[in-house]
């Protein structure tokens, strides 16, 4: 697999140039000094794999709802808290950004040449830290030409995230061989754009045809199954769990971890034919949860432990073998939409991701990866922790690549993602991709500036894509403070049972006419607005009382329960 070959060869080359790079440095960056890191051990190409493995982990987000939502229901009771626990399928009608027919994506199966040229010439129908992209199609520019724009909002870090990188490669003897102009393996290329630290290839970026971006796709890929362990009855260390009635054998391995400034520590690690059992001291705070599912059920719970265990589709998906290096070093070679599809496609089983497109033939496109799990339970049983002692979840199989969603020209001319949720159950999605998605509110607002920025043949350029980045108007915020507005100052008699002072009175009048005043900015949260301060400031502390007063409540049930939650959590 000559692919395969070429992703190897740029991981072993990024290890080389790392490694250089840092043998001829007169001094290492000040973090090898703040942690000790001396002498630089040398970077290898698995380095780059474990990274790689590790962002795709942590950028999964199914199991902490689960495990959020399921506290919030054991504080406020399930009527309650489904208003904290909405998800995004429970907002306003968001337009997605991905088609429901599936007409890309069967296009792209069949496809030869001529089936995509002619697949392109037909249009299709189309919550906190979160990034966007949006993609114009180049009959509403003012170049003729597509621009895309991409803002992974990602917090400022120590080393940073992201590095830029300016790649050029010539072919070997210096020409430009045929290959060079369709995307093969040893033609030339240029690329630019950045990437996170310990990996080569371009995450965000362009070669010399196509642009493209990302957002988090969060598709609901992982889930938290409470299984029963015991100890093995031979006496020995190892442990079972109970599946369908039977004990099976757990797997255990134990490994040494090396602490710093303190003794080596051995660990134990528990797996089922799920995945590993989870034992971290912030989930044995949960375990109140994982004994309230077992009290449910009526087998008997004697002598075994109760645990929590992660299934996450990647770990399932990698043990057939995955190529996520394939992807990166496909995209700068990337000649076209069916090649762009192609290299993401390595992603897929790796992580969940909003793909948006642009070529210098003026097309756009979106591609969605994320191969989720295929389960066999009604949607949204996954929302809570399941019981794990049964096959009836067990996954069916997982998606694959080609039943995600994609897009390629939409009539409208333009697409946004907002990590928000991309495609539309109700008009005929078949394919379940979880319900963990971010709010709507930023592509609605991103939508909403784009349809009057096209409005009537306005065409948009690139100063206008920077300004719309910067905007700063929050539709949540305007939601909120209008109904903080039908509060009437006046009518503010006492604050917890006590009478409200002059002062008191003085500052709820002032706070309500800077929220009076953001609402007449549109809600525009500029750094030095006074209104967004107190929007702020109001909007938190009403979420902490609401919360605090939920707590105070399960407490006093408590007093009466030694069963239930600690202080801790609480906390």
């Amino acid at each position: 697999d000559q692919t395969a070959v070429d992703a190897v060869v740029m991981l072993e080359g990024f290890a080389q140039g790392v490694n250089w790079a840092a043998a001829n440095a007169r001094q290492l960056p000040p973090e090898f000094t703040f942690t000790g890191q001396k002498p630089w051990a040398p970077w290898s190409p698995e380095d780059s794999l474990s990274v790689v493995r590790l962002l795709s982990f942590v950028l999964c987000f199914g199991a902490a709802h689960q495990l959020l939502r399921q506290g919030l229901y054991d504080l406020f009771g399930a009527e309650a808290a489904k208003e904290w626990t909405s998800t995004a399928l429970d907002e306003l009608d968001f337009p997605p950004t991905a088609p429901g027919d599936g007409q890309v994506s069967e296009e792209l199966r069949k496809a030869t040449a001529d089936i995509l040229k002619a697949a392109m010439s037909v249009g299709t129908k189309s919550k906190g830290e979160g990034s966007n992209w949006w993609v114009v199609s180049g009959k509403h520019t003012k170049s003729g030409l597509p621009i895309l724009a991409s803002d992974p909002h990602l917090t400022v870090k120590v080393p940073h995230f992201w590095y830029e990188i300016n790649l050029h490669m010539r072919a070997k003897g210096g020409e430009k061989d045929s290959k060079a102009s369709s995307g093969g393996s040893t033609g030339s290329f240029i690329g630019a754009g950045v990437c996170a630290a310990g990996v080569p290839g371009l995450f965000i970026g362009h070669n010399s045809f196509c642009a493209w971006g990302i957002t988090l796709g969060y598709g609901d890929v992982e889930d938290l199954f409470v299984t029963r362990l015991r100890k093995k009855q031979n006496g020995s260390n190892d442990w079972q769990y109970q599946y369908d009635g039977k004990w099976r054998d757990a797997t255990v391995t134990r490994e040494v971890l090396k602490v710093k400034g303190s003794e080596d520590r051995e660990v134990e690690i528990i797996s089922t034919h799920r995945g590993v059992v989870l034992s971290s001291s912030g989930l044995q705070l949960y375990e109140p949860v994982a004994n309230k599912i077992c009290e449910q059920e009526s087998t008997e719970v004697n002598s075994s432990e109760v645990r929590v265990v992660l299934e996450y589709s990647g770990i399932q998906r990698r043990q057939a073998g995955t190529h996520a290096m394939e992807s990166l070093q496909q995209l700068l070679r990337a000649r076209s939409f069916a090649e762009f599809d192609s290299a993401c496609s390595h992603l897929s089983t790796n992580i969940s991701l909003n793909f948006g497109y642009a070529d210098t033939n003026g097309h756009i496109g979106y591609v969605y990866t994320g191969e989720g799990p295929v389960r066999p339970t009604p949607r949204a049983s996954e929302l809570l922790p399941i019981r794990g002692w049964s096959s009836e979840h067990d996954y069916k199989g997982y998606l694959d690549h080609k039943q995600l969603p994609k897009a390629l020209d939409p009539e409208q001319g333009f697409l946004v993602s907002a990590n928000h949720c991309i495609v539309d159950y109700k008009k005929g999605y078949p394919h379940y991709l979880g319900q963990v998605f971010k709010s709507g509110w930023r592509a609605a607002q991103i939508e909403a500036n784009l349809l009057k920025l096209i409005d009537g043949a306005n065409k948009v350029t690139p100063a206008q894509m920077i300004r719309l980045q910067n905007n700063t108007c929050s539709i949540p915020a305007c939601e909120f403070v209008e109904l903080v507005s039908m509060l009437k100052s006046s009518e503010l008699k006492e604050l917890d049972g006590k009478p409200l002072s002059e002062s008191q009175r003085s500052a709820i009048k002032w706070g309500m006419e800077q929220l009076d005043g953001l609402l007449k900015s549109g809600c525009d949260m500029t750094a030095d607005s006074v209104g967004a301060a107190v929007y702020q400031l109001v909007h938190s502390r009403f979420v902490i009382r609401l919360l605090t007063s939920g707590f105070e409540k399960k407490k006093e049930e408590l007093k009466a329960d030694s069963k239930g939650f600690t202080d801790d959590l609480l906390i």
